[in-house]
């Protein structure tokens, strides 16, 4: 259970003492949304500045050597403490077609345990998420998916099977075909379609 992204002692990109559980890449890959134990979601970004081919010119580009007092500990990855909420973070959706669309889940009983941004990358800070919990029953929830086709349709995965939504959130209604009343942990879905996999 280590810190978050934390290194070295002089090369942190996040250490906020934090365990993560849950870690999901925007489509580009220059965004990475970190859930924590805590209830938290950091949002990390400037991964496609730091991306290198080779080994030596990583070095330019993790660390910020026109810094020449301090280079040692300062990278060019910036992060952002973007969701806190009352319960674990168990998963982080990101539309595959906007990742300033993205979706939380939490686990746990009593309160909210699905959250949404539609300004999850522009959003400085706390306030853009908001519960669309719904009609959802009152139970943990353990992971979400944006699907492709369609970003009012949600699929969360929870203690008491799959759940979905093709409104957004306002309304939830159980996946009786095969995975009524059985926990669900992790929901995926493809990143290619039929037509681009063959």
């Amino acid at each position: 259970n280590a810190c978050i992204l934390h290194y070295t002692d002089n090369n942190k990109v996040l250490d906020e003492g934090a365990q993560v559980k849950a870690l999901a890449f925007s489509p580009d890959g220059a965004h990475l949304f970190v859930g924590t134990f805590g209830g938290e979601v950091y949002r990390i970004t400037g991964y496609n500045d730091v991306y290198a081919s080779t080994p030596e010119d990583s070095v330019q580009k993790w660390i910020d050597l026109a810094d020449t007092t301090n280079y040692l500990t300062k990278t060019k990855l910036q992060s952002d403490l973007i969701f806190i909420g009352s319960g674990v973070v168990t998963g982080i959706g990101i539309n595959p077609n906007n990742p300033e669309h993205v979706v939380v889940t939490t686990g746990g009983y009593g309160g909210q345990h699905v959250w949404e941004s539609t300004t999850a990358l522009s959003t400085s800070g706390l306030g853009s998420f908001n519960d669309i919990q719904g009609d959802l029953p009152d139970m943990p929830a353990y992971d979400v998916v944006i699907e492709r086709s369609s970003s009012d349709l949600l699929l969360v995965g929870t203690e008491f099977g799959l759940w979905i939504s093709d409104d957004g959130g306002a309304t939830w209604s159980q996946n009786t075909t095969g995975f009524a009343n059985v926990p669900v942990y992790d929901v995926e879905q493809g990143w290619r379609t039929w037509n681009e996999g063959n």
